[in-house]
């Protein structure tokens, strides 16, 4: 994933609470693009999916470990610089919703994703 050959051990990773824990997806590519703050739907339309990410990961043989609880950042690690044990251990979380988006527009990520479902997206397989 380096150009210089060196697998990093840890990535962190942001995630959009907003696409759900199943769908594999993220925002088309546009060089230009530039984050919208007029309305939910364009605010919300931004980043990848938690399960978008973690195919992406494991195709590069990086384990998913968990996602912090206020619903922003996704950790994988490389499973050759940990103990077995250590990592069959850990009790992450799969998912969580983004506290902030749940708290700036009190509706859940299914509703959040209503709001900008007509956009754009990329389908991860």
């Amino acid at each position: 994933m380096l150009e210089s050959g060196l697998r990093p051990k840890i990535f962190v990773v942001e995630y959009n609470s907003a696409y759900g824990p199943e769908q594999r997806m993220t925002i088309v590519y546009h060089k230009d693009f530039v984050w919208d703050y007029s309305s939910y739907e364009n605010y919300l339309y931004f980043g990848v999916s938690i399960s978008a990410w973690r195919k992406l990961f494991e195709e590069h043989g990086y384990k998913f470990v968990t996602v912090e609880r206020r619903g922003v950042n996704a950790f994988f690690v490389d499973p050759a610089c940990f103990e077995t044990c250590f990592l069959d251990n850990i009790k992450g979380l799969h998912f969580a919703e983004n506290f902030y988006q749940l708290q700036k527009y009190r509706v859940t990520w299914e509703e959040q994703f209503q709001l900008m479902k007509n956009r754009m997206f990329v389908i991860i397989n």
